[in-house]
């Protein structure tokens, strides 16, 4: 993605994974401590102090993953090499840099942080509730297993092409029903920047009401894909509510495990590619079964 090596998964020491972890532990251990609320009393803490060190130590990895694709860039170009290599997210937010003033090295960060941050464990964790409900659902299981042998064609080391992840098109509802069941993000928040006025329902009176600008909102994502008007029986795991056919006339906002609007998330073309590219390779050689009867 940055065009960088890392080789954070074949070290038990990363710096980087580390840090990473350590500060969303400290932000779950603030959301559940009241005191720890006001930044003021935060910043005077342990978990505090843990938790901004940590940052400074993620913020210096990332300057210097900046700092390095800056180097290999300035090498390139004093050698006259007008070869264009894989364009990485790092090369295209270096070209906004040196071509607008107003995007800084700051912004640079920020937005490298986002994709550090917002990916440090949101595929797996989506990947292993995928795994689980398909252990539990040997029908489901079946199904995926012949989709994936007709796109292998029987080959076990076969090389994915783009033509054959988008013809895993069972997979991919496998992937969204169990992202309806089980959100990566159960609740995200918003501030809002004008006022809202709501249009209310058959069975929610709340047409007419205004939530003022400046306010924030929070969507519960884990309670509205289990609403049984849009998802009947909503409970149950079936895949096929993804199927074109099922969902052509379906709200759009009425399944949002990535956000919705401009500011969604931009892992959602990622963990959908990178889900079944990697389910389908352990699918081809694995069936799955759950280890206890009330797992």
């Amino acid at each position: 993605m940055f065009g960088i090596k890392s080789n954070t998964q074949l070290r038990n020491d990363s710096v980087l994974l580390y840090s990473v972890d350590r500060i969303k532990t400290c932000i779950h251990a603030r959301q559940f401590k009241m005191f720890l609320w006001p930044k003021l009393f935060f910043n005077m803490s342990a978990i505090g102090k843990e938790h901004n060190n940590c940052i400074k130590v993620a913020h210096k990895l990332t300057d210097d993953i900046v700092k390095t694709k800056r180097q290999e860039r300035e090498i390139r170009k004093q050698n006259g090499d007008t070869t264009k290599p894989n364009v990485s997210v790092l090369d295209l937010l270096l070209d906004v840099n040196e071509n607008c003033e107003h995007f800084s090295d700051a912004h640079i960060r920020a937005e490298i942080d986002g994709f550090v941050f917002g990916g440090h464990d949101t595929i797996s964790s989506a990947l292993s509730w995928v795994l689980f409900l398909v252990a539990s659902h040997p029908q489901v299981q079946e199904k995926l297993h012949q989709e994936i042998d007709e796109v292998f064609g029987g080959e076990k080391f076969k090389i994915l092409t783009s033509r054959d992840l988008k013809n895993l098109t069972y997979l991919e509802c496998v992937i969204k029903e169990s992202l309806r069941r089980f959100p990566t993000v159960p609740i995200i928040g918003r501030k809002l920047e004008s006022d809202v006025t709501l249009i209310g329902t058959a069975s929610v009176n709340i047409n007419g009401r205004v939530i003022p600008a400046d306010v924030s909102v929070y969507i519960n994502i884990f309670k509205l894909h289990r609403d049984p008007v849009v998802y009947p029986n909503p409970d149950k795991f079936e895949p096929d509510r993804f199927l074109p056919e099922n969902c052509a006339n379906r709200h759009p906002y009425a399944f949002i495990p990535f956000s919705g609007g401009p500011r969604n998330c931009l892992g959602k073309a990622e963990i959908c590619y990178d889900g079944r590219k990697n389910y389908s390779f352990s699918n081809f050689a694995f069936f799955y079964d759950k280890s206890c009867k009330h797992t």
